[in-house]
């Protein structure tokens, strides 16, 4: 999941500026649904907030991506997107899929500081 969530922060500015972003994204969460009975009934509102939940509370996902960071930097002297950074985005993410539009007030700038 931190691969994932590391891919779409890099990537958020250019989901965002996607019209078809957020429906494919809705209809593979809506796909995905079948993979596990404890997704049944949920809607995809509550399955990101329920994945944005774990992400924020588990102590080890911060471990795991910092690691995932460190051991795909090519760089020494690129700056990591922190897992902090990371989450930024896939918030702004989250409420474009959410909203299936454009998110107001949300520019390049937002993400060139951290992506």
């Amino acid at each position: 999941m931190v691969g994932h969530l590391h891919d779409l922060a890099k990537l958020s500015e250019r989901v965002l500026e996607n019209p078809d972003f957020s429906g494919l994204a809705g209809e593979t969460i809506e796909r995905d649904t079948n993979r596990s009975k404890v997704l049944t009934g949920f809607s995809t509102a509550e399955k990101l907030a329920n994945m944005m939940e774990i992400l924020e509370t588990d102590p080890i996902y911060p471990r795991e991506y910092l690691a995932y960071v460190e051991e795909m930097s090519y760089s020494q002297d690129a700056p990591l997107l922190s897992f902090e950074d990371a989450l930024k985005s896939l918030r702004v993410v989250i409420a474009r899929v959410i909203s299936n539009e454009p998110v107001p007030g949300v520019s390049q700038s937002d993400f060139s500081a951290h992506c």
